[in-house]
């Protein structure tokens, strides 16, 4: 399956590319790489309960099978958060997955973002959303599921496009 690749300015202080800022303070760097994984890794288990724990074995998967998997960073190239999207058409056991799979023939799902808490709140991931529905136009299906406590809009903040909206179970 082959990766979506995009050059895109989001905003004057965000860009979407390979080590490009403008502005303040941060860059989305591309797809995902191997040596990435455990960076990411840390930050996927400091957002739990937001996200669930993700072995290594299974990020190595995701890095095979997503349709977008890119990081953001900040100006000395730390990793500070990702957005992780999968195609339709997978085996994957997870219950939220199937129930899309059940419903839709083609859709990109959103199997998680996670940005590290000392960087939240600073727009990347608005950045990283807005990205991906420039990236994935061939797509009229972007889906996602979210854990939202009744006293967080953490998860939804990223999320204020009219192209975004709810479907419960």
């Amino acid at each position: 399956m082959s990766k979506i690749h995009s050059t895109a300015i989001i905003d004057k202080n965000c860009v979407i590319g390979k080590n490009v800022t403008v502005g303040a303070h941060t860059v989305i760097e591309g797809n995902v790489k191997i040596d990435d994984v455990k960076d990411i890794i840390e930050i996927n288990e400091e957002s739990i309960p937001a996200v669930n724990t993700v072995s290594l074995m299974q990020f190595k998967s995701f890095l095979r099978d997503s349709i977008y998997f890119k990081v953001v960073t900040n100006r000395s190239q730390k990793i500070c958060g990702f957005l992780l999207v999968l195609p339709s058409g997978l085996e994957y056991d997870s219950l939220n997955y199937k129930w899309f799979s059940s419903r839709y023939e083609k859709f990109a799902y959103i199997d998680r973002i996670a940005i590290s808490k000392n960087w939240r709140n600073k727009g990347m991931g608005k950045s990283l959303y807005t990205d991906l529905e420039n990236t994935l136009k061939d797509y009229n299906l972007i889906a996602c599921e979210f854990f939202s406590p009744r006293s967080s809009t953490v998860t939804l903040s990223g999320i204020n496009s009219p192209k975004f909206f709810t479907i419960s179970f």
